[in-house]
């Protein structure tokens, strides 16, 4: 049985202090060297001072802890994936003794290929005329949105998503009762659904009470809480000294009403959302002070007195 089996992951190379013999030198001792077999090309003779050169200039490791990386035979993953001859007894002279194979990735299928390729279109950047006939047919739109976000849920908020943010420019009372309704009836996979669709809303206080649901109703540690946070703390376009440090005040007082909330899932995220705005805005707040400051001293104050780059 072989036991502690090491794998060289890198190799470390030794370079002496006696000069090497160059390739006319190689070449002139091994023309007078007497061959028995047929009169070698220059071509080989030089690949053969290659080797040898490369070989003067390595050494061989021997003991496993000089290398950097050892992984050891009995450490190795026993996957689908990573399969060795010497973990059963089905060994054949000639089989490969290691075998890993690379991670593999899905495909498009060939529709998607058609769609996204060959006839990839783009969600326009605003309707005029089409907007309000689209908005007109709500209850199938987002029903065929629900079916696109199942069949591909990867990009929807960028695709489907999208659209319904431009049919929907402003976030209505009815388009919430809708999403309200999707989100009671649909599970985990409609609380990804709505937070890919609200993405859109930029986190404005008409999509909180829709937010609160979604953290009400998936488990803790689940990715739809991270597009929830993303959204809460989006700020769009900034301006100023202190620009991020006002948006995120903003932010904060836009989400004082979750802190009194009475469901205890919905509160304890609240509490924890709400000291990381703290901290965000403390560390905007420190970084734009010293960037202010930094200017001074090196443009000046606007008096026509720059600062002195010494003082501390």
């Amino acid at each position: 049985m072989l036991k502690n089996l090491s794998y060289e992951w890198s190799r470390k190379q030794t370079f002496g202090t006696v000069p090497s013999p160059t390739v006319p030198e190689i070449l002139e001792q091994q023309a007078h060297i007497p061959s028995s077999g047929p009169q070698e090309s220059k071509a080989l003779r030089l690949a053969r001072y290659l080797k040898e050169f490369v070989g003067l200039r390595s050494t061989t490791v021997r003991d496993v802890d000089k290398y950097e990386t050892v992984l050891w035979f009995a450490d190795m993953p026993q996957v689908s994936d990573c399969q060795s001859s010497a973990w059963n007894d089905t060994f054949e002279s000639g089989a490969p003794w290691l075998e890993v194979r690379k991670q593999r990735f899905t495909r498009l299928t060939q529709r998607d290929d058609v769609d996204v390729v060959e006839h990839y279109e783009a969600v326009p950047y605003r309707f005029t005329t089409l907007g309000p006939r689209l908005a007109a047919t709500g209850p199938y739109l987002i029903a065929q949105s629900r079916a696109w976000h199942r069949e591909n849920a990867e990009f929807f908020e960028y695709r489907g998503g999208r659209l319904l943010s431009l049919v929907f420019p402003e976030f209505t009372p009815d388009l919430e009762g809708r999403l309200k309704e999707v989100l009671a009836t649909g599970g985990a996979s409609a609380a990804r659904f709505v937070a890919d669709v609200l993405a859109g809303y930029r986190g404005t206080p008409a999509t909180h009470e829709l937010y609160k649901l979604i953290v009400e109703a998936v488990p803790d540690g689940d990715p739809v809480l991270g597009a929830v946070e993303v959204a809460l703390i989006s700020t769009g376009l900034v301006s100023g000294e202190f620009g991020m440090v006002e948006a995120y005040q903003r932010k904060k007082a836009e989400f004082q009403p979750w802190l009194s909330d009475s469901r205890p899932r919905v509160k304890a995220y609240a509490e924890t959302h709400d000291r990381m705005l703290e901290r965000m805005i403390a560390a905007e707040q420190r970084r734009s002070e010293e960037d202010l400051e930094a200017r001074k001293r090196q443009y000046g104050d606007g008096t026509g007195q720059a600062g002195d780059p010494t003082a501390g």
